[in-house]
């Protein structure tokens, strides 16, 4: 993967406030004499608890590529403390991208990132406390991925290209199979909101995921793939009026926001892996029917 370059705040806020009064030391217990302070083996100087990821955490999708990172503050074993907090973002080849260090707030803290992560990749941040010179114990690892690129949208292909026929197969992004659909919408000037059926709004997206699936002459004449599919919601529900899926990884996107409504949008909202209740499955190649309509 491209390493993203590191970024960091130079400026770092201490709010360390005097532990006069109590009896224990802030710092590691194995301090030597002189004010040296060796390690404990996990690394940290400083007797606190690591700070608790609230999130990103389980690998969710966040919505852009600057992620609001929110966690619980730690807390010293023997007095309260203030600290500043020390954060750090790896990519996937573990290089630090994002390093930073924040203030802190009570009780818990939040930070959004100040510069834009890659689109589409996996992450994963963690953070601990500082004290002065001490460091506290890293926290456990958070992990999340970063927003799809934006999908733009190709002008509709109005007539038949490469001669009527269809290229070989080929694989197909996300974007690409977004960008057909939305095309066929909008070149075959077709309506889905409060006006159409059920049934009409399924023919649309199984006609158009066809295109994606089996390649057509005019929407999509470059070549199919068959990675791409429709689903159902299983146990005898209707079909998706408004989904598209990865047949192999059972990934889904809804397309429509108020399918069936006045005013219903296009938008790329990911839905993560679909449960096993729901079936996924090819249009049937009579789907592109609905394309000479």
């Amino acid at each position: 993967m491209k390493s993203v370059s590191v970024f960091a705040v130079t400026a770092i806020v201490a709010l360390g406030v005097s532990c006069t009064g109590s009896p224990m030391s802030p710092t590691s217990p194995t301090a030597a004499v002189g004010g040296a302070t060796a390690a404990n083996d996990d690394g940290s100087t400083l007797k606190v608890t690591a700070p608790g990821l609230v999130s990103p955490f389980d690998s969710e999708r966040i919505a852009g590529r600057r992620p609001e990172l929110i966690w619980t503050n730690s807390t010293g074993k023997h007095s309260p403390i203030g600290f500043f907090y020390e954060i750090e973002i790896q990519n996937e080849v573990e290089q630090v991208v994002y390093s930073v260090s924040v203030g802190e707030t009570a009780n818990s803290g939040s930070h959004t990132i100040e510069t834009d992560l890659a689109y589409d990749t996996p992450y994963a941040w963690r953070i601990r406390a500082g004290l002065e010179t001490q460091r506290g114990p890293w926290s456990v690892w958070g992990n999340f991925r970063t927003a799809l690129a934006p999908v733009v949208v190709a002008a509709p292909n109005a007539t038949p290209t490469n001669n009527g026929t269809i290229g070989p197969a080929r694989s197909i992004s996300f974007n690409e199979a977004y960008s057909i659909v939305k095309a066929i919408h909008d070149g075959m000037r077709v309506n889905l909101g409060s006006r159409s059926s059920r049934d009409y709004r399924v023919a649309f997206i199984f006609g158009a995921v066809a295109a994606v699936h089996y390649g057509h002459p005019r929407w999509n004449a470059a070549g199919p793939d068959t990675d791409w599919c429709v689903k159902d919601a299983g146990q005898g529900r209707p079909p998706s009026d408004d989904v598209i899926v990865r047949c192999s990884t059972r990934e889904a996107w809804d397309l429509i926001v108020s399918a069936g409504g006045d005013g219903y949008a296009w938008h790329a909202d990911y839905l993560g892996r679909l449960p096993g209740i729901q079936n996924v499955y090819a249009p049937g190649r009579n789907s592109l029917g609905f394309l000479a309509n």
